[in-house]
């Protein structure tokens, strides 16, 4: 009986799933790789919206009415979208193996952090360290850098105390003119309230002499009128005054006469 030859066959209808950790070449190959900042905010609102297409299949099923399904669905929609899509976490367990541009931008941020820690800059080489004239040089330029801010800190010190002094100098010029537009305010009034007062002295004196007038003219004959005169009417004759003493008879007008 012939015996059946066993050997191992790939299955075609296997599918790779895609929830695996990456591995260590993906993580060698996203190291060089710049993340793309579009991919991210794609992939953050495509977890918003499988969050707020679950949250509706949990209030229909509960049978919401629709317009508060809508409203709920909206709200957690927009406090979703709100969040920062830079906020990535550095933990690599959490991201999925087809992530690769989530994984460089957490790689990048790592790095970031390490060479923050160590005080190291992006253009680090390896084997500077151990090269004496370029130490030397970097020692140099690390002096005159510090000599250099030193001059721009005095200086930037001396422009400070020269704009607070002349701040403090506008600030007094500032009061001293406040000081004299009120003095002359006052003055103001003080002379307005003097000449009102004077005013209402002349006012009563001439309003008192105008009376005294009046009442002078009043008791005093009308005054002559400047200008041609009017002659005065003419006098009529005056009789002779009549003889009051009594008639005398013929008898005692000759005694009279003889008398004298």
């Amino acid at each position: 009986m012939n015996q059946l030859i066993k050997y191992p066959q790939k299955n075609l209808a296997y599918i790779k799933p895609r929830q695996q950790e990456s591995t260590y070449k993906e993580q060698i190959s996203a190291r060089g790789r710049s993340p793309d900042r579009s991919i991210l905010e794609h992939d953050q609102k495509r977890k918003v919206e499988i969050a707020v297409l679950e949250l509706r299949d949990d209030l229909e099923e509960k049978e919401v009415n629709e317009d508060e399904i809508e409203e709920k669905c909206e709200e957690l929609r927009q406090q979703l979208l709100s969040k920062p899509a830079h906020s990535i976490n550095t933990k690599k367990q959490q991201f999925q193996g087809h992530e690769r541009h989530a994984i460089a931008a957490a790689k990048q941020l790592e790095m970031q952090r390490i060479n923050d820690a160590f005080n190291t800059h992006s253009n680090y080489k390896e084997g500077e360290a151990f090269d004496r004239d370029l130490q030397e040089r970097k020692r140099l330029d690390r002096i005159e850098r510090r000599e250099h801010n030193e001059v721009m800190r005095i200086e930037s010190e001396r422009r400070d105390r020269e704009g607070k002094r002349m701040d403090r100098e506008s600030e007094r010029k500032e009061r001293e003119r406040a000081r004299r537009r009120v003095e002359r305010e006052l003055d103001e009034r003080e002379e307005d309230r003097y000449r009102r007062r004077d005013s209402a002295r002349s006012l009563s004196r001439s309003l008192s002499r105008s009376l005294s007038r009046s009442l002078s003219r009043s008791r005093s004959p009308p005054p002559r009128r400047r200008g041609r005169e009017t002659p005065p009417p003419p006098m009529s004759p005056t009789p002779p005054p009549a003889d009051k003493s009594p008639s005398l008879s013929p008898y005692s007008k000759r005694a009279a006469l003889s008398r004298r």
